[in-house]
């Protein structure tokens, strides 16, 4: 009766005992999430962020994941670009904040495309949803500029017609005066300009009067 394979290798585990493996712990991104637009779309410092935060998690301690200001720094991220990367990172969907740091500890995240962690003792987990990052996609809008602390894009302005209205203060506003007025009783038009009074000619012995005692302008003295 042949040896089975699996036997064969057990044998051979037995007899090196004292081999020890040389693989070191990696810390890795899928690539699905690599080929997303949401990474696509990040700065080269949200990238270097996201590698320590995939770097300082534990098996199975997705949600308890940390990295400390001074590790961003030694990796040459300065102090409020690491704040704004994390803010930046949430916003793509890539992490998710399960608990508020403070008073000497570090914030702690969960990354979206693993499941979480079976301790969840302290972690605020509710609005965790996995694999955030796919809505960036439907929800980009290339004249927004999203909110990195909410994650949602700006409301745009709406869009005017061909002319725009008047301004207060405005001299030449868009204003046309129709002059072509109609009622029931048929078309109005539009009033006459007043008439200039007639000039006369007057000397000192004689000056002209119209009615109601009012003086006619006088053009010259004869």
């Amino acid at each position: 009766m042949g040896v089975d394979q699996n036997e064969r290798q057990r044998q051979r585990r037995v007899d090196n005992p004292g081999k020890l493996s040389t693989k070191h712990p990696i810390a890795c991104i899928e690539k699905r999430v690599m080929d997303s637009e949401a990474f696509a779309a990040l700065p080269a410092s949200a990238v270097v962020v996201l590698l320590l935060l995939a770097r300082n998690l534990d098996k199975g301690r997705n949600g308890h994941i940390f990295v400390s200001q001074e590790d961003a720094e030694r990796h040459g991220i300065e102090k409020k670009t690491f704040y704004r990367q994390l803010k930046t990172l949430t916003a793509h969907g890539f992490i998710y904040p399960t608990m508020r740091g403070g008073h000497g500890q570090c914030a702690k995240y969960a990354l979206t495309w693993l499941p979480l962690t079976k301790d969840t003792a302290g972690l605020y987990l509710d609005g965790f949803q996995p694999c955030a990052y796919r809505q960036y996609a439907h929800c980009k809008n290339p004249r927004g500029k999203m909110s990195p602390s909410t994650g949602q894009k700006s409301p745009q302005p709406t869009k005017l017609g061909d002319k725009k209205p008047p301004r207060v203060g405005d001299k030449n506003p868009h204003i046309e005066l129709n002059t072509n007025m109609q009622s029931r009783a048929g078309t109005v038009s539009a009033p006459a300009a007043p008439t200039r009074p007639r000039l006369t000619v007057a000397n000192i012995h004689r000056l002209p009067f119209h009615e109601a005692d009012r003086m006619a302008p006088i053009a010259c003295y004869a």
